[in-house]
């Protein structure tokens, strides 16, 4: 049992619906890495994890060291992918639990290289090649002795090559395909200094949808696993469905009358006889301050405004429009209520910001609760 006020609750059928639509796309012969880093963006690394080892993901893919460990303490057998790579001092740890790192510097790669060889055992990783993301990986005009220098190195097993791209979610870029091209040309210099590459990938989320040329020989989709599309133009190219929905509920009803301010600062003033509803819900559980005057929830399927500015645990929002509310209703701040609906894309555009950012804090900041067809009490996955 659950005392929390605020909880973000999230549907693992709808992680492995999302995973099945990406196969769909990209057919059965594309390998799918599911992105799982940051705490799975939020939703829960470990649940979001498992149920996409029982859908059919090929791989996973986390940020560090970390997450890998965490995976595989918890019995996952999936091949795991490092993206950032690893720190100088833990490559005993990777060779052990058969991780596979994303390479780009060649100190840590004849690192690797030696703890494998102590081992008796080949590491295997992948070669973080810069295409123009300018962020992580071996630079264009360095790459060819990059690739000569881990060519040489008998104790690492190369089976494929990464990038990442820049801009894949905008329409017709240019520059993503000058990307993709430098990319195929890196691919076949390492092919012919007698790589044998089976698992070359470069393609996000957006990329999957945008750009089928970018598929190789696997992809490696996050946020739409979690059931938005990384742009708007892009939704309509396939079914998602929205994974989490942050849940509070109304605490307190009072009415008010006109010319009455309401929370710090006076930023609002009823105009006439208004009904407030209060929400044991802020900014400390990610409620950005951003929303107030310009924000709702959903409150027995229908939109309650925020009134006034947004407080570090509570919100105040209008319910004079809607009967009967009352103390104990649900309010829902991200998702779904009888016909309405609050998407992570309709926040991140009132903020100025993207539903990454949304799903992450959210929930990182709340209690989670997990349910599918398999869990139908909704307990903790």
């Amino acid at each position: 049992m659950s005392f929390s006020l605020n909880t973000a609750r999230i549907d693992l059928d709808a992680v492995a619906h999302n995973l099945g639509q990406v196969r769909k796309v990209v057919g059965p012969g594309v390998r799918i890495m599911g992105v799982v880093k940051a705490d799975a963006y939020g939703h829960g690394l470990i649940p979001v994890a498992e149920v996409l080892e029982r859908s059919g993901a090929d791989a996973l893919g986390v940020m560090d060291l970390h997450e890998a460990v965490i995976l595989r303490d918890k019995g996952l057998n999936l091949s795991v992918f490092i993206l950032a790579g690893f720190e100088a001092g833990s490559s005993d740890e990777i060779v052990r639990r058969g991780l596979i790192p994303f390479i780009y510097d060649l100190d840590l790669a004849r690192q690797l290289n030696q703890t494998a060889k102590k081992y008796g055992k080949k590491a295997r990783v992948h070669l973080k090649v810069d295409t123009g993301m300018n962020r992580l990986g071996a630079p264009l005009d360095q790459v060819e002795g990059f690739l000569e220098a881990v060519r040489g190195m008998d104790h690492l097993e190369v089976s494929g090559l990464a990038s990442h791209f820049s801009e894949a979610g905008i329409k017709d870029s240019d520059y993503t395909l000058r990307q993709l091209v430098r990319f195929k040309e890196v691919i076949e210099t390492a092919r012919v200094k007698g790589y044998n590459l089976t698992t070359n990938n470069t393609a996000n989320s957006a990329a999957v949808l945008s750009l089928p040329e970018s598929h190789f020989d696997m992809v490696r989709p996050g946020l739409m696993l979690y059931g938005a599309a990384p742009e708007d133009h892009l939704a309509s190219k396939i079914d998602l469905k929205p994974v989490m929905t942050l849940i509070s509920k109304v605490i307190q009803v009072k009415k008010i009358g006109p010319d009455s301010p309401v929370s710090y600062g006076r930023k609002w003033v009823s105009g006439r006889e208004t009904i407030i509803a209060t929400l044991p819900v802020g900014y400390a559980h990610g409620y950005n301050r951003r929303l107030f005057n310009d924000g709702y929830v959903l409150i027995r399927g229908q939109r309650a405004p925020v009134r006034g500015v947004i407080c570090m645990n509570l919100t105040m929002v209008d319910v004079t429009h809607i009967p009967g509310a009352r103390v104990g209703d649900e309010a829902v701040l991200l998702g779904s209520q009888g016909d309405e609906s609050i998407s992570g894309p309709d926040l991140a555009n009132k903020l100025g910001t993207i539903s990454y950012e949304v799903f992450c804090t959210f929930g990182g900041l709340n209690h989670r609760q997990y349910v599918s067809s398999k869990n139908k009490k909704g307990e903790k996955a």
